[in-house]
Formats: structure tokens, sequence, C-alpha cells
């Protein structure tokens, strides 16, 4: 990372997020072992260099918010990862998260986002390149159109596929 310039590195899982594959009890237990060891490996090979970022259990609110408050605050825990949606249901515009919107945006943690395998548009090989961008610029749009931005001013929200199609459309919102 010195080599290159690279001051810090964020480290999340991919889209196949995998406690959201097994049962709660599995799943609760992997989001445990993924974040104690990005804040083990923050805290003890890399402190300024690893940004570990709060993995949870996002099959229910209740879940989730139990393992954010459990990892919030420890070393290089800066952010909140989310799945975009759970089999494709937009769960973070369902009243029952906005406890947990509600105290990340209390934590002060950006949210970043990662595409969950979502099905939006199919499984052509060619949709590999637009699926993203436009899952997340719909996404963007849902934070707009629902309200959530207006009940959570303070909210985060990081999209790193949006770049491609959010543009485009913010002004459609």
């Amino acid at each position: 990372m010195d080599e290159h310039g690279v001051q810090m590195h964020v480290l999340t899982l991919n889209g196949g997020m995998p406690w959201q594959l097994v049962t709660p009890e599995e799943g609760v237990r992997l989001a445990q072992i993924v974040n104690d060891a990005g804040v083990e490996a923050a805290r003890q090979r890399f402190p300024t260099a690893l940004s570990p970022r709060s993995s949870c259990r996002f099959v229910t609110p209740t879940s989730a918010l139990k393992e954010l408050n459990r990892v919030a605050g420890k070393p290089g825990l800066r952010a909140v990862h989310l799945p975009d949606s759970i089999d494709n249901r937009d769960y973070l515009f369902q009243p029952e998260f906005a406890p947990l919107l509600a105290r990340i945006e209390e934590l002060g943690y950006p949210i970043l986002f990662h595409n969950l395998n979502s099905d939006l548009f199919g499984r052509r090989p060619a949709d590999a390149g637009l699926d993203n961008t436009f899952a997340h610029a719909v996404l963007a749009a849902k934070f707009i159109s629902t309200g959530t931005l207006d009940r959570f001013p303070k909210l985060e929200i990081v999209l790193p596929h949006a770049g491609g199609a959010f543009p485009f459309v913010a002004g459609r919102t």
C-alpha cells in the first residue's frame, strides 16, 4: 500500500455475504467472526491502513441492531456494510428497520452498500456490467422518494456502483 500511495483499504465482503445463506444462528455467528477478524486486523497489524466495515446479519432488524451495537466504536470500524436488498426485497425502507438506520446515523457511520446477487435485470452475460450501476441508481432514488433521507438527514450513503447511472436519473426522482 505504501509503495502505491494507498492510505487506507476498506475491508468488506463481496455481494455473496455468506451469512444470508445459512440459518439465523449460523448467520449471526458468521457476522461476528467477520467483524471480529476485521477489528483484530486493524488493531494489531495495520491500525491506520485498514478500515473494516461492520457486517451484520440483516434478515431481521433486531439481529442487525444487536450486532451493530456489539461492534460500534471498536478499533478501525468507520462504516456499516449493507446489502442493497435481501431476496430482492427493499428491507431498509420497511418501518421495522428505522431503529437500525437511526442508530447508524447516531454513530455517524456511513453505509457502504453492495449488491447482493440481485436479479433486478436478469442473468444474461451482457447484464453483468449494467445491473450494479442501475440497481444502485434505483436504490439512491428510493432513499429520496421514500423520504428516508428526510427522516435521517445525517445518514451518509455510499453507493460504489451508482456513478454509472444515477447522475442521469437524479433529476427524475
